[in-house]
């Protein structure tokens, strides 16, 4: 800041000069002008005095003087110059002569076309007999150079004291002036380091004492904010070292940026891997290689991860909207530990597939048996018992047929997959319905064409439960339409129904295993529960996406996007 000040006064010292030098000359250059225009008048006045029709009155003319006569119609009858007057070319459009032809004569300067030199030339008409003729004098214009060349040493000797001068006075100036501000960066500085003590205001500077005083209120305030921020930065980090959670964070260069201590308990790692890059943490490719698509594309991805016999779902998300490290884009990970979740999962599993196969064994002898009785029944009054377990049993097997392909789905983990036709299987189904549909008078169309590729069997679980579902649900002569195409690519199963539709509050959970709208409604059209789990299950195998859209009394609309 010295230095700018000093530099600061010396320049405005110089560019002061400066103009001054400029000045002078160009006020000494008017006034040498106005004085030539004076002399170049008065000449001409006495000269046209001196004249009595004698032209040999230019030979008396001498120095930088020239006179010239000339005559009324512009030929030039004499000439003090020397030269030869006859080469000179006629003179009555010259302006001084063209100015004293009007009897309104004017100084005027150009270029001399024989000396080469600037002139002022002035002319006055004098009548002489019965004619008349033009005494006209001419000056050389008063150069400038020679003054600046008189002046420039004088001026330059000036401009150097006057510099020297400057710049003694500017460092003395700049010491005082500078003194208080470095005092106030010495002050911020110890804020900086947070070795700020109180500085009571001194000196004559108004100014500089109500900046420390300023200051003193600022590091006060500032030492209560950061006494503050680090009492919620150690909440912040036992929170984040003591969640169950593995958390890390890295930076586009794959450098470490975050991590808590859980995710060194789950990798093994004793060490602070803070700004060390991922692969001192890991090898798994998976885990990296998502991190850092996420960090270049910003594509967050869910995903399950196996580390040692544990398993954990990892959820990784970039953040480079809301948290940049030195300007890098961030990527976080976090590991949430779903073993004992899984294991459970596995077990209902086992035991659900179990369960059905077990149960299913004696409902087939019990429905047999009861085939056998009513064949033979004579009895009328057993006739509706009999029908009744038939209803049971039936609706019994179907719920146990429907946990079988649940389980199965479940714990398919390779898929056979082949080229299946979707309005095929949807014919199929619908054939497959067709009593039902024909007792309920339904309208069902199939309109568009498409394929995907999966197992036959599960596409056709998934369009048989949707439209049995919108048959069951749907009003006497309703209508089901099915529409098949294709949406950017990707091919797209669409079923609409005319039926009694769905309220907001139950469409969030009516994929869920055994949810029921109404239970009663369920038992009475002899629903299992779960039709749409099973849908569910099998868009989750191949990573299909489903919506649905229903008004209570307009009906419902389901969509599967096979991408």
């Amino acid at each position: 800041m010295k230095k700018r000040l000093v530099l600061y006064i010396t320049s405005i010292t110089a560019v002061a000069l400066i103009l001054m030098f400029v000045l002078g000359i160009f006020v000494t250059n008017s006034n040498n002008y106005d004085q030539g225009k004076t002399k170049v008048i008065t000449l001409t006045e006495i000269y046209s005095k001196m004249y009595v029709g004698d032209n040999s009155i230019v030979e008396d003319v001498s120095g930088e003087i020239r006179l010239t006569i000339i005559a009324s119609n512009g030929i030039v009858l004499a000439d003090s110059s020397g030269v030869d007057i006859s080469t000179l070319e006629n003179h009555i459009n010259r302006d001084e002569i063209q100015s004293a032809l009007s009897d309104k004569p004017q100084v005027f300067d150009r270029k001399s076309s024989i000396t080469g030199e600037k002139m002022m030339y002035y002319a006055q008409k004098i009548i002489v007999d019965s004619d008349y003729v033009f005494i006209r004098v001419a000056l050389p214009v008063g150069s400038i150079n020679l003054y600046a060349a008189k002046t420039i040493p004088l001026m330059l000797a000036i401009f150097f004291f006057a510099l020297c001068f400057s710049t003694i006075l500017g460092i003395l100036m700049a010491d005082n002036a500078v003194k208080p501000f470095a005092t106030i960066k010495k002050n911020l500085q110890a804020i900086n380091d947070g070795t700020y003590i109180k500085v009571m205001p001194c000196g004559n500077y108004v100014e500089v004492n109500e900046i420390l005083s300023d200051i003193n209120d600022i590091a006060n305030s500032i030492t209560v904010n950061m006494k503050g921020l680090s009492e919620e930065k150690d909440k912040l980090d036992y929170i984040l070292n003591n969640i169950n959670d593995g958390i890390i964070a890295i930076d586009s260069d794959r450098n470490i940026c975050l991590i808590n201590k859980t995710t060194n308990k789950i990798f093994g790692i004793t060490t602070d891997l803070k700004d060390k890059t991922i692969d001192c943490l890991t090898s798994n490719l998976h885990l990296k290689d998502a991190l850092i698509a996420c960090i270049k594309g910003e594509q967050n991805s869910v995903f399950e991860l196996q580390i040692d016999k544990n398993v954990y779902l990892v959820t990784i998300k970039n953040l480079s909207g809301s948290w940049q490290e030195n300007e890098k884009n961030i990527a976080i990970a976090i590991l949430s530990d779903i073993t004992t979740a899984k294991n459970n999962e596995k077990m209902r599993s086992e035991f659900f597939a179990n369960a059905s196969h077990e149960l299913k064994t004696p409902l087939t002898a019990i429905k047999g048996f009861n085939d056998l009785l009513e064949m033979s029944n004579k009895d009328a009054s057993l006739e509706k018992y009999v029908t009744q377990i038939k209803k049971e049993s039936d609706r019994m097997l179907s719920l146990i047929d429907d946990m079988l392909k649940l389980s199965q789905l479940e714990n398919d983990a390779k898929l056979e997959k082949e080229t299946v036709d979707l309005v095929a299987i949807s014919g199929e189904v619908i054939d497959s319905l067709s009593a039902f549909i024909k007792e309920k008078n339904i309208a069902v169309s199939i309109d568009g064409r498409g394929s995907v590729e999966a197992e036959q069997k599960h596409i056709y679980e998934l369009i048989k439960n949707l439209v049995e579902n919108a048959v069951k649900y749907n009003n006497e002569n309703g209508k089901v339409d099915i529409k098949i195409g294709k949406e950017n690519s990707a091919t797209f199963f669409e079923i609409t129904d005319t039926g009694i539709g769905i309220d907001d509050k139950h469409q969030a959970r009516i994929f869920e295993r055994f949810y029921r709208v109404e239970k009663s409604r369920s038992r009475a059209t002899g629903g299992t529960g779960l039709g749409l789990s099973i849908v569910k299950h099998v868009c989750l195998l191949y990573n299909a996406e489903i919506t649905l859209k229903s008004k209570v009394g307009l009906g419902t609309c389901i969509k599967v996007n096979f991408n």
